[in-house]
């Protein structure tokens, strides 16, 4: 879908045009290290090995081999299974957790690590697409609600998610491979193949893990622009795979670096577009545009040091990444209104452009250093201490040409070479005030500079007051300190509650230039309060857990927009609140079968009135955010059936449902909102499972429902022109077969 960027000083439309409307508990949150002997989930998230129902924190953990066995290879396909988590489309900005989102671009406002190494821009001008990693290279996911300012810094106000690799094992030889097939409802085919491969080089010394994997989504969008049509028009490949070594020359002291990478080749639109009264402007599953290509490139190396000093380990984490994406897209829809005016700066006179299109190519060049030491054992107090650098370099191109028959006419060009450098110390410890109670306490101080050079040339500069061609350099910096306090009180080894304290933060950076324009914006600021109870009753049998929070988001960074010019520029707006419950459950009541379930309840509202004028955005408080549904919910349900012959039929289900919700807020009180309808998707699967190999079919949305994960007006200043809405994956049918040596 189109995607919200930021120029040097548009016209007001271009807000419109950077809508992104993009694409859209757990089926047992099985993590992939457990501890055998006592089926505890064990997680990094607090960085150090832990018992997942021992920390004080809202967090899921979904195994790669979980998701491998559902077919599951994006978040947009398991998102709605994670309690608090919304996606609404491919960019970093577009995933919220616990509300905190005002759905336009921007930069994130959930983290986002690969190995305890932040990816992504944190820059806005990056607009980084999330690392949709496939399973094939994962051990597990872990996504910890609410704000992670102490241990993981910047853009995690409302959240992280931690992507958490395969370690080599120089203990076994061991590998995997899954090949699967299938087709969607008024679609063509697709399917996948993965492998992985883990190799002892030195017996409990030295190992290196491969892992590989080729992928073809199945398309199901009809583009029926007349002289481009194209049927299933929105494919989509994914390749990549990752490489792995582990060295341990001693007992208490170890050496891993890695180097991954993911390709993503694309063409067409995942979204359809829909009337004013919500039903299909042409055809079902239809929409108009010129062909449309996209390509998102992830490369990673990183290096982990870890030294054993008996009483504390030292460890060292270096990573560079480097993200590359790039988009030829139609964005008539958003400019049909200046398309006249466009015409005359453009001196295309009697050969008028009807289309406007827009080549966008960007990169962001990411290093980052974290040195750390960390108490060990599991008695007394527990404290960590580490201090952190990063630095990114990121360049953004774009070209905007209004289409005829006389060939293209360029209207803008725009580029920016960004740069970003964070440094900060942070510290965590946690104090036995009793053999039930204890209190943990943790801080952080960072300090960032941030330089925004860029040019740009074209009409869309005169209309906005700008000489043809302009310049800015601007400059900012600023320093911010983020905090947690957790008191826990364990009533027994099963159960426990806890409360948390935390703030997060999105740094603050420099505006574009133009008339009118301040020259910096400020950080924004959430401070969350949360109860939890975790335990597990039955010998184990039933776990929970329940939480409640609020969060307070202070000056809420906002695409404003100058009146005088049309320029768009971000700005300081007033609060915003978000507030809820949300609770899961597993359970194994009888043999061979599980049970889980997860609801969240939130409210994400406008705390104050944004005034419209300047802001150019509007909304009384009490006004929803963009994309957050009220309530969602799942349910999974598996039963083995174990025939005790060297092989076990299973039959799963897994039913979840996501609540109304609002589109971005409107820029004017007559341009009225897009509204989503709630949805149920029912995925079912059926099959065998045998020693070292294992064959079953799935179906996926079985009822071929139409539910939407995001969407905007076509034209922002008006409803006229209906809206473009990206839907969930039609019915889709397919095998999937794996085998383990």
């Amino acid at each position: 879908m189109y995607q919200r960027f930021c120029f040097v000083s548009p016209v007001a439309l271009t807000v419109a045009f950077m809508a992104s409307t993009a694409q859209a508990q757990t089926a047992p949150v099985q993590a992939a290290e457990t501890r055998d002997d006592e089926n505890i989930i064990i997680v990094t998230a607090t960085k150090r090995e832990e018992a997942l129902q021992n920390i004080p924190m809202s967090i899921t953990a979904i195994g790669a081999q979980s998701l491998v066995e559902q077919n599951l290879s994006s978040i947009s396909e398991y998102y709605t299974r994670i309690p608090g988590l919304t996606y609404a489309g491919k960019q970093q900005y577009s995933l919220a957790i616990r509300g905190v989102t005002n759905g336009v671009a921007g930069s994130p406002t959930v983290g986002v690590t690969i190995d305890d190494v932040p990816v992504g821009s944190t820059v806005f001008v990056g607009v980084s697409p999330v690392p949709d990693l496939d399973p094939a290279i994962l051990q597990q996911i872990e996504v910890l609600r609410g704000p992670q300012g102490t241990l993981y810094g910047a853009s995690s106000l409302g959240g992280l998610i931690r992507y958490v690799t395969a370690e080599p094992d120089s203990g076994r030889f061991f590998g995997r491979l899954q090949a699967t097939g299938e087709t969607t409802r008024k679609g063509g085919e697709g399917g996948s193949l993965r492998g992985a491969l883990n190799i002892p080089v030195v017996t409990d010394r030295m190992a290196v893990s491969l892992s590989g994997f080729y992928r073809r989504d199945p398309a199901y969008a009809d583009n029926v622009l007349a002289g481009f049509a194209d049927k299933d028009a929105n494919a989509s490949r994914t390749y990549g795979g990752r490489a792995a070594m582990r060295f341990t020359p001693t007992e208490n002291f170890s050496i891993s670096v890695s180097g991954l990478l993911q390709r993503v080749r694309s063409r067409g639109l995942n979204a359809v577009y829909l009337k004013q009264d919500y039903t299909p402007q042409t055809g079902d599953l239809e929409y108009s545009a010129l062909p449309n290509t996209d390509f998102t490139d992830y490369e990673l190396l990183s290096g982990r040091m870890e030294y054993d000093l008996g009483p504390a380990t030292l460890t060292s984490v270096t990573g560079y990444s480097h993200v590359r994406d790039g988009n030829e897209k139609d964005v008539t829809p958003f400019f049909s209104a200046l398309i006249p005016v466009l015409n005359a700066f453009a001196g295309l006179g009697a050969a008028p452009s009807d289309r406007v299109a827009i080549n966008q190519s960007r990169w962001t060049k990411k290093f980052t250093q974290e040195v750390r030491l960390a108490s060990n054992g599991e008695e007394g107090v527990k404290w960590i201490v580490g201090a952190y650098f990063t630095k990114e370099r990121i360049f953004n191109g774009q070209v905007i040409d209004a289409l005829s028959a006389g060939g293209p006419r360029n209207i803008f060009t725009v580029r920016y070479d960004p740069e970003y450098r964070e440094y900060a110390g942070f510290a965590d410890v946690s104090v036995p005030l009793s053999s039930a109670f204890d209190i943990g306490f943790g801080g952080r101080i960072a300090h960032n500079r941030q330089l925004l050079p860029n040019v740009s040339s074209g009409p869309l500069n005169l209309l906005s007051g700008l000489p043809l061609n302009a310049s800015a350099r601007q400059r900012s910096s600023e320093s911010v300190f983020t905090w947690q306090v957790t008191p826990r009180y364990r009533f027994s080894d099963d159960l426990m509650v806890y409360a948390r304290a935390a703030s997060g933060y999105r740094p603050g950076g420099a505006n574009l230039g133009g008339t009118g324009i301040p020259e910096t914006y400020d950080a924004d600021r959430t401070t969350s309060y949360e109860v939890g109870l975790k335990g597990a009753v039955a010998d184990g049998a039933v776990s929970f857990d329940i939480a409640a929070f609020y969060i307070d988001w202070r000056k809420i960074q906002l695409l404003a927009t100058n009146p005088a010019t049309g320029g768009t520029y971000f700005v300081n707006g007033d609060d915003a609140e978000s507030k809820g419950v949300e609770g899961s459950i597993l359970t194994r009541p009888w043999r061979g079968a599980t049970l889980s379930a997860n609801a969240t309840y939130n409210e994400a509202t406008l705390a104050d009135s944004l005034p419209g004028g300047s802001v150019g955005l509007v909304g009384p408080a009490g006004t929803r955010l963009p994309f957050i549904a009220k309530f969602t919910g799942n349910i999974f349900a598996e039963q083995i059936f174990e025939s005790g012959k060297g092989f076990d039929p299973f039959v799963a289900a897994n039913l979840s449902y996501v609540g109304e919700r609002k589109g971005l807020l409107p820029v004017s009180a007559t341009s009225g909102r897009l509204s989503l309808a709630d949805y149920a998707q029912l995925d079912l699967r059926v099959g065998v499972r045998a020693e070292g190999w294992s064959v079953e079919l799935f179906a996926r949305n079985l009822t071929d429902t139409r539910g939407y994960v995001a969407g905007d007006l076509l034209a922002r200043t008006t409803t006229a022109g209906g809206f473009t809405v990206t839907p969930i994956r039609p019915r889709t049918f397919g095998v999937l077969l794996s085998a383990d040596f």
